[in-house]
């Protein structure tokens, strides 16, 4: 996977001559991307503007859970510059994010609704 201007390149690297899934979901620059180690279904983006975007890419997982689009869940909008850093946390459902110019820590969690869809 690759950030690229305003979208996510996803690659089989047995096959590397073109990308698997192009995702344009946002208006801002990619600056990461980051799957969830857990459940490689989420898959976090920071961006230029601010904003952390949380995806769901079913298409691209290694072991599915459920049936559905790939989709944006939420997009988290508390820095008020670049995010420069993502983790995921010791829990598969809480991630934090790191803002470029104040340096200041956001801890999130994966909303309620996306964590039961993939335990159920």
């Amino acid at each position: 996977m690759t950030g690229h201007h305003d979208f996510m390149k996803f690659w089989d690297i047995r096959k590397t001559s073109i990308p698997i899934k192009i995702v344009e979901d946002h208006h801002s620059f990619l600056l990461k991307a980051l799957y969830n180690p857990a459940h490689d279904e989420l898959v976090l983006g920071s961006y230029d503007d601010g904003a952390v975007g949380l995806y769901r890419m079913l298409s691209v997982s290694s072991s599915p859970s459920g049936e559905g689009p790939d989709a944006l869940v939420k997009l988290y909008d508390e820095h008020e510059d670049s995010v420069h850093h993502l983790c995921w946390g010791h829990s598969p459902w809480v991630f934090a994010s790191v803002c470029y110019s104040a340096n200041n820590l956001v801890v999130n969690i994966v909303p309620s609704v996306e964590k039961y869809r993939i335990l159920l």
